[in-house]
């Protein structure tokens, strides 16, 4: 494995918000959301990332050891494949890592990255929620997203009327997610499982995926 590639988005209402805002305003939004990267990456070295050593050993010992640091790369993007504002940060890391015991360069350990996908997204949510918060007093409110979908957290004065304007990809997503249940249902007699809806979505996300358009943030901005 060449390395990791987590993905960080802010809630659609933000991206919506820095879509039609001023260019001091979508400065400071980017900001909050950087630091936010920032503070996740800051986490990931210092409660995460770890390296083995001993498995070649073949005497079953391995030991989890501490790394310096991590190796990464951040590329923004700032709209969906159906042009829509959605403002998020790639992060790439490297696989190697050196460790504290002796310097030596090793493999990063997988297994507490995987499990903390998760806690590391939420994480940059709450912690752009905060900037956002303390930057311009926003206030955030949790929206229903339909029947099988988690809530998410939403700024309360930008209205879902106008989330829904700028939110073409998940409404082809949620059609199709919505058809391939349909079928499930009709083939099996059940509605489908929360673990094989999540399937069906991927596949939903996969089959509805239009070519990605490659523009800048100032044609993004004059469109």
């Amino acid at each position: 494995m060449a390395g990791f590639d987590l993905t960080f988005n802010v809630p659609k209402s933000a991206s919506v918000l820095w879509a039609v805002a001023d260019v001091g305003t979508q400065a400071l939004i980017a900001q909050a959301h950087h630091e936010a990267v920032a503070s996740v990456v800051t986490v990931m070295e210092r409660e995460i990332a770890a390296t083995r050593t001993g498995a070649t050993a073949g005497d079953g010992a391995v030991t989890q050891v501490d790394v310096t640091g991590l190796i990464a790369a951040t590329f923004d993007h700032f709209d969906s494949r159906a042009g829509d504002p959605h403002l998020r940060t790639y992060v790439v890391i490297s696989n190697k890592v050196q460790t504290v015991l002796d310097g030596n360069w090793r493999s990063l350990d997988g297994r507490p990255m995987h499990a903390a996908v998760v806690a590391l997204s939420e994480l940059h949510e709450a912690v752009f929620a905060d900037h956002m918060t303390r930057t311009f007093g926003v206030k955030w409110e949790p929206r229903e997203m339909g029947r099988d979908r988690t809530p998410s957290w939403a700024i309360t004065d930008v209205p879902e009327e106008l989330v829904a304007e700028f939110s073409a990809r998940s409404r082809h997503i949620n059609e199709a997610t919505d058809a391939l249940i349909a079928d499930y249902v009709a083939q099996h007699g059940k509605r489908p499982s929360p673990a094989t809806i999540m399937k069906l979505r991927a596949q939903a996300t996969l089959a509805t995926r239009p070519e990605k358009q490659v523009r800048s943030l100032a044609e993004l901005t004059e469109q």
